[in-house]
């Protein structure tokens, strides 16, 4: 059985630098509220261990 997880919001930072691609992710974050899911599309391999480190 698969779960479908349907985000709240989607953002498109495929080819953005590394800094760029953070602070949109936390200025997007914190227009949300607990709880909401926001999908994150990118092109920069180091993002998943950034978030947690950095967002």
């Amino acid at each position: 059985m698969n779960t479908v997880i349907k985000s709240d919001k989607t953002l498109d930072v495929r080819g953005e630098p590394c800094s760029l691609v953070l602070l949109r992710i936390k200025k997007t974050l914190a227009g949300m509220q607990g709880g909401e899911i926001l999908e994150v599309f990118t092109t920069d391999p180091c993002t998943e261990y950034d978030i947690p480190t950095w967002v």
